[in-house]
């Protein structure tokens, strides 16, 4: 009848394949606390706690619950970078203000009530901080902000070669441990060239 079997086939405790034993979960879970002991983990040495994972913190709050979207991202004097349209664990992403669309360093935040306030002044803050165009090449370092109507408008970044150089909060595509620009030096030079 060749190897077709009109009914299915069991696998019993005495084959090789089955792995529902005891000593099977107890190796699995003597190599998973081993694992989760070197990456730090809580895990308290269930088999419930493995599948599941562990909890000790309790349940992981959905993205974006504790309200921080919408809210004004402002400096410590009050001066706006936009608003708050998407998180994760190290960024605000800001959007709606003269940035477009930036990810902003949660390093910088100070406090958050009504509004999302940075840790100082942006021009404190900012100040120093490497700036790398969207070809991964440095090329300057801010010196100043400059605000239009209480809004951060630009950063002035001295390069290279000692010039100060205006770039536009919407050629940022990120603040962190650097500036992280959407455009290309070149770009920046034609803007000052083009006036815009």
């Amino acid at each position: 009848m060749g190897g077709y079997k009109p009914e299915a086939v069991r696998i019993t405790g005495d084959t090789y394949l089955d792995r529902s034993g005891l000593d099977v979960r107890r190796g699995a879970a003597r190599r998973a606390s081993a694992f989760l002991a070197a990456v730090g983990a809580g895990w308290d040495g269930t088999l419930e706690t493995l599948i599941r994972g562990p909890t000790m913190r309790g349940p992981m709050p959905i993205k974006g619950a504790h309200g921080w979207i919408g809210k004004q991202v402002v400096d410590a004097e009050g001066i706006e970078m936009g608003y708050v349209s998407a998180e994760d664990d190290r960024f605000l992403t800001i959007g709606e203000g003269a940035s477009g669309r930036l990810q902003l360093a949660r390093a910088f935040i100070a406090s958050v009530g009504d509004k999302v306030v940075l840790k100082g002044p942006a021009r404190e803050i900012f100040a120093g901080l490497n700036v790398v165009d969207n070809q991964g090449e440095f090329f300057g370092v801010v010196r100043d902000t400059m605000e239009a109507e209480d809004v951060l408008d630009s950063f002035l970044v001295e390069d290279e070669g000692g010039e100060v150089v205006t770039i536009m909060l919407e050629d940022v595509r990120a603040i962190g441990e650097w500036v992280d620009l959407e455009v290309s030096a070149d770009d920046v030079y034609g803007k000052q060239e083009s006036g815009g």
